[in-house]
């Protein structure tokens, strides 16, 4: 393993610690307040439909009018610990310092180590995220879903045989596709560096 590769890590795992630090003590300072024990809007129709999902009907009967992976996974936990929202909450800050740390190593792969790291913190700390981590909203589960997806990505498209590879057909249907033009796509291209320092020896 090289060594010079895992230098950043510490950092990171500073980052999504902070970042859990943050989220923790904002629902702290919450604590007991209506802005968390009441439900409004969609966040009480998100609670509503992971009862009934809970309660037996996995299925269905209707059409989603929403997307349904955030309710299926408030069920999930509902099966398992009961209607407890401040759960809910507490896995949602733990997701939201792992987005930290997974955004921060898909920064590091798609950059340097330095924009990895700064990236992480400045999402640890971006009112925004540790705001809707606190909600009974699907935001909090789709920014760890979006860091996690782009931390894969990071991983595939630097390997440097079968990631690029399979990258390379997909990505010029979608450059087709979106009518980009070749000087905006060309930097981002699977099998091509965006780090200046790549090619030199380790």
């Amino acid at each position: 393993m090289n060594l010079r590769q895992w230098r950043p890590l510490p950092a990171l795992l500073g980052a999504a610690l902070l970042a859990l630090v943050v989220r923790v003590g904002y629902l702290a300072e919450l604590n007991g307040s209506p802005f968390l024990s009441v439900l409004l809007g969609d966040s009480r129709q998100y609670d509503a439909w992971a009862q009934q999902i809970a309660g037996g009907q996995w299925v269905g009967t209707e059409i989603f009018y929403q997307t349904p992976l955030y309710p299926y996974w408030l069920a999930v936990i509902f099966s398992i610990a009961g209607h407890n929202l401040g759960l809910v909450r507490l896995i949602q800050a733990i997701l939201g310092a792992a987005s930290c740390l997974l955004l921060g190593l898909a920064g590091r792969r798609f950059f340097s180590d330095r924009v990895g790291v700064i990236a992480a913190l400045l999402l640890a700390v971006y009112p925004p995220a540790f705001f809707f981590d606190g909600l009974i909203q699907k935001s909090s589960l789709d920014i760890f879903l979006v860091t996690l997806a782009l931390a894969l990505l990071g991983e595939f498209y630097r390997r440097p045989t079968l990631g690029r590879v399979a990258l390379k057909k997909p990505w010029r249907v979608w450059k087709r596709r979106l009518a980009l033009p070749t000087p905006l796509v060309k930097p981002m291209q699977p099998g091509r560096s965006t780090r200046p320092y790549d090619n030199r020896e380790r």
